[in-house]
């Protein structure tokens, strides 16, 4: 088994795919640098990943710890018929996944949370500026309505990403 040779093959398969290493990250429940990692040799892919992997691009996971097609025509057979089911139940549980979903999102809208922050400084600092401090009791209040809003909307999208739907 050489990990650089089996990278290499993980990285043809998925150009083969028109895919990135983030889609297939997400695919995978496992983030960019993981597969830029399993990619250039640097760590192997665990058997789920592997089987799940060998789901994907459609080959078996013997061939991608050898890191390369079978050839020999009865032995490739009788490896995609043994192909390995696709498990039920992910290695991550709901936490991790969940984890990873929320900072995925925060790393997504980063310029939208740094805008909207500057609205509840501008806030505080406007009535301040204008002498007009009694409307300083309007920032908690901005604060308080724009969190639930943005945490709201990053449920929401932490949720379609866990369990599907709209």
């Amino acid at each position: 088994m050489d990990p650089i040779k089996t990278g290499k093959f993980i990285s043809k398969l998925r150009r083969e795919q028109n895919m990135t290493q983030e889609q297939l990250g997400e695919l995978l429940g496992v983030t960019n640098k993981t597969i830029s990692r399993w990619e250039n040799g640097n760590y192997m892919p665990g058997i789920e990943m592997l089987r799940l992997m060998g789901r994907t691009f459609g080959v078996g996971v013997e061939e991608l710890i050898d890191g390369a097609h079978c050839t020999e025509g009865a032995l490739c057979k009788e490896i995609q018929q043994d192909m390995l089911p696709e498990p039920k139940e992910s290695a991550f549980c709901l936490e991790e996944k969940k984890k990873f979903w929320i900072d995925k999102w925060r790393r997504e809208h980063i310029f939208l949370l740094v805008i909207l922050g500057a609205i509840v400084f501008l806030a505080v600092i406007v009535p301040i500026l204008t002498k007009k401090t009694a409307y300083l009791g309007l920032v908690p209040l901005i604060a308080f309505l724009e969190y639930g809003w943005q945490n709201n909307r990053m449920m929401r999208y932490v949720e379609k990403q866990l369990y599907g739907g709209k």
